[in-house]
C-alpha cells in the first residue's frame, strides 16, 4: 500500500529547502553587513563633524576683521624669511628660528586665530598631564622673565633720563661759565 511508505522529498522539495537555506543565509549576513556598514558610516560622520567643527572653531569671528588668507600668506613668507636668514647656521638655529619667527608673525597678523589654535593645543595638552604641567612651568618662567625685563627697561630709562638731565645741566653750566 502506497500510503504506508514514507514519502521521500522530491527533487523540487530538496531544491526549495536549499534555496530557503541560502536565502536565509544571505538575508542574515546582509542584515549584519548592513548594520555594521551603518555603524561605520555613523562613526565616520561623527568624526567628520568633529573635525569640521574643530576647524571651524579655529576661524576668527566674522565681525573681527581678521582676514585668514592674507594673514596666513604673511606668516608663511615670514617663516620662509626666517629660514633664509638662518641658512648657514647650526641646525638648532635653522630649525627654531623659522618656528619662532612664524609664531610671532601669527600673533601679529592673526591674533584671534592664533589664540584659538593655542586653546585647541591646550585642550590636547591637558590630556597628558606631564606635558600640561611642563607647559605651565615654561609659561610662568617666561611671564616672570618678561616682567623682569619690563621692570629693567623702566629702571634703565629712568637712569638714562637722569644721566642725560645731569649731563645737559653740566654742559649748560659749563657753557654759561664760558
Amino acid at each position: 500500500s502506497p500510503s504506508l511508505e514514507p514519502t521521500r522529498p522530491t527533487p523540487t522539495d530538496r531544491l526549495a529547502t536549499h534555496i530557503r537555506t541560502a536565502r536565509q543565509f544571505i538575508n542574515t549576513h546582509y542584515s549584519v553587513l548592513s548594520h555594521r556598514f551603518n555603524e561605520y558610516l555613523n562613526q565616520y560622520l561623527h568624526y567628520e563633524h568633529t573635525v569640521t567643527s574643530t576647524v571651524a572653531s579655529l576661524a576668527p569671528p566674522k565681525g573681527s576683521g581678521e582676514q585668514v588668507v592674507p594673514g596666513s600668506i604673511y606668516v608663511l613668507v615670514t617663516a620662509m624669511a626666517g629660514s633664509i636668514l638662518t641658512r648657514r647656521r647650526i641646525w638648532p638655529i635653522r630649525i627654531l628660528t623659522p618656528i619662532v619667527v612664524a609664531t610671532g608673525a601669527s600673533w601679529y597678523f592673526l591674533p584671534l586665530t592664533t589664540r584659538n589654535v593655542g586653546e585647541l593645543l591646550w585642550h590636547f595638552e591637558k590630556k597628558v598631564p606631564a606635558v600640561a604641567e611642563t607647559h605651565l612651568q615654561i609659561r610662568k618662567t617666561a611671564e616672570d622673565n618678561i616682567a623682569v625685563i619690563r621692570q629693567n627697561i623702566v629702571e634703565t630709562r629712568k637712569v638714562v633720563d637722569e644721566n642725560v638731565t645731569k649731563g645737559r645741566e653740566t654742559i649748560e653750566e659749563w657753557v654759561k661759565k664760558q
